[in-house]
């Protein structure tokens, strides 16, 4: 597992919700919910390596 590539990942995909078409989109919620899984994986991650 790689937590940069996890970071590189989200943060486009962040920016492109952002904006005012995707928010029109029925997807937002889908994306919503990877993403908030993306966050508690990458947080399990960390917490693993800080072991």
């Amino acid at each position: 597992m790689n937590p940069t590539r996890n970071l590189l990942t989200i943060a486009p995909l962040t920016a492109l919700a952002a904006t005012p078409a995707f928010a029109a989109l029925d997807l937002k919620a889908v994306y919503d919910n990877l993403l908030r899984g993306s966050r508690n994986h990458l947080r399990a991650l960390v917490r693993e390596i800080e072991r």
